[in-house]
Parts: C-alpha cells; sequence; structure tokens
C-alpha cells in the first residue's frame, strides 16, 4: 500500500476542543504465578491503568503481540500498577478462561505476567461482565489516576447490526452509530453509549486500540467518563500501536504524555517497510473543551 512518508505532529484549535493530531503511514513458556486472593488492595502507586483486551477476534496474534510489548514496556521503576484483562482465543492455550493479569518487565516472548484474578467464561461486551471487570480493577488496585484501554475491533460511524437497525419507516428509532466489537463466540458488541453508561468512573483517559473510533462525536459521548480521549479516525493497522516504546507515557506525571506517545508511534512505524504501511491519524482531545465545541 502507499507508504505516506511524511508525518507530523501538529495543534489544531477547533472551535473550543483542542486536538493534537498525528497522521502518518501505518499498517492496520513460563510458569504464571496465579492468586486468587485479589480483594487486597494494591495501594501506594500514582496511577493504574487498565488495558480492556479482547482477544478472541481475528486479530488475536496482534493482541498477544501486544501482551507481550507491555510486559517489554513495563519497568518496575514506573510509579504505577499496569493491569490487562485478556478475553483470550481458543487459538492461544495459556489462559483457556478470561484473566485479569498484572504486567511485570519481561523482554522475551513468553506471558509473564502474574495472574491476580480468574473468570468464568463470560462475554466480554455484556454490560454487567465489563462494568465487574472494571470495578475489580479499580477495588484491587487503588490510585488517585486512573486510564483505561480498550482493544478490539471498531466499527467507528457504522454500527452494530447496522442492517438490523437502519430505519425502513417511521415507527423505527434512530439508530446507534458506533460500537466496540466483541469475542467472536459471542459476535456481540457494546455501542459507546451503553460504554459512556456502563463505566463506573470518571477516567483519565480512555485510549481506543481499535479502528475508527477517533471521531469527535464518539469523544462526545464519553465526555463524561475520561479527561482525555485519544483514537485513530482511520483503521488501526495491524501492526498495532507499539506499547514497548509508549507505556511509560501513559504513566507520565501530572498528566499522561500523549503528545510523546503519538509522536514514538509516528516514528516506530517511519521505521516499517513500506508493505507494512497504511494510513493512520491519532488524535488527543481533550473532552472539557468538547461543550464549548457543541455550543459553537
Amino acid at each position: 500500500m502507499t507508504n505516506y512518508c511524511n508525518r507530523r505532529i501538529r495543534e489544531v484549535l477547533c472551535g473550543a476542543a483542542a486536538v493534537l493530531l498525528c497522521a502518518g503511514a501505518f499498517s492496520c513458556s513460563k510458569e504464571n504465578d496465579e492468586s486468587q486472593g485479589g480483594d487486597a488492595p494494591h495501594e501506594g502507586r500514582a496511577r493504574t491503568v487498565l488495558v480492556y483486551m479482547i482477544g478472541d477476534v481475528n486479530l488475536w496474534q496482534e493482541q498477544w503481540t501486544n501482551l507481550n510489548r507491555l510486559e517489554a514496556g513495563w519497568n518496575d521503576d514506573i510509579d504505577g500498577n499496569l493491569l490487562v484483562y485478556l478475553d483470550p482465543s481458543p487459538h492461544t492455550t495459556q489462559f483457556p478462561n478470561p484473566v485479569l493479569l498484572e504486567i511485570v518487565p519481561d523482554q522475551t516472548d513468553a506471558i509473564v505476567s502474574r495472574v491476580v484474578k480468574s473468570y468464568p467464561e463470560q462475554n466480554a461486551t455484556d454490560k454487567a461482565v465489563m462494568r465487574g471487570v472494571l470495578e475489580d480493577a479499580i477495588r484491587m488496585y487503588p490510585a488517585p489516576s486512573q486510564g483505561l484501554v480498550i482493544a478490539s475491533h471498531g466499527s467507528g460511524w457504522w454500527p452494530a447490526f447496522a442492517d438490523e437497525l437502519v430505519p425502513t419507516d417511521d415507527e423505527h428509532d434512530t439508530p446507534q452509530t458506533r460500537a466496540i466489537a466483541g469475542g467472536d463466540r459471542y459476535g456481540t458488541d457494546v455501542e459507546v453509549n451503553d460504554l459512556a453508561e456502563l463505566l463506573p468512573i470518571k477516567y483519565d483517559f480512555i485510549l481506543m486500540h481499535a479502528c475508527l473510533m477517533g471521531n469527535v462525536e464518539t469523544a462526545y459521548a464519553l465526555k463524561d467518563k475520561c479527561g482525555m480521549y485519544v483514537a485513530s479516525s482511520a483503521t488501526l493497522p495491524g501492526a498495532s500501536l507499539p506499547f514497548q516504546y509508549i507505556t511509560e507515557a501513559m504513566f507520565a506525571q501530572p498528566a499522561a504524555d500523549f503528545y510523546h506517545l503519538i509522536q514514538t508511534s509516528c516514528a516506530f512505524y517511519n521505521t516499517l517497510p513500506e508493505d507494512e504501511a497504511d494510513l493512520l491519524t491519532l488524535s488527543a482531545v481533550r473532552t472539557d473543551r468538547l461543550d464549548g465545541l457543541a455550543t459553537a
């Protein structure tokens, strides 16, 4: 595919919304120490970040790579807790059921992070299931700052079950327009408005590791549930974000450094061969400016 070699970071002031944009060329075993005593809180860290990873999709290999990258990007000097809720693919056998992992540093191809809670088989985009996992992470790893990463497919403007929802007469309601895809074994989605409703707290940031979610309408739907909203308005390349290089940026103080995160991601993709690259736009939106934008 065409490799767009010029990458740039530029600040755009749109109405009252401050948006940081970066456009670039992109492409869209050790034993675990399992602990079921997960109710004892792990306190004393500045920020907890939960990566809600839906691995039972056709991108399961990329999700597994992302898990390895998170371990490679983590170090014990970071003032925070990095967690992954993994909804595993049947293609992987290390975790037969969903698990909550505490990420530990590792530079090998093995997944060595600690299992801090195991779950029965469950639908990752069921609203009660998703809220329960988020509440587990907050309760078990309390911190004054909380961040959330959601890794799955995104439908952008095209809704879940679009053919059933598009109105054909006046009796139909206006359809929802954005969704995060669940695991293949359930074939369900969670619409963004439902996601906003189920989120238990206002996060310092939400990073969508999914295609087509970087639109202002989705950011507006989530404006009361995050301070910063980060996503791609185009398809997210299969090479994914380079978590081995950007994990620390999510724990920067006093606020996560999304300028560095986006700039580093662009630099990483600039090193890829042309056949691994495709167009991507990342944006970081300050949600406190969105009411002013809507008024304007």
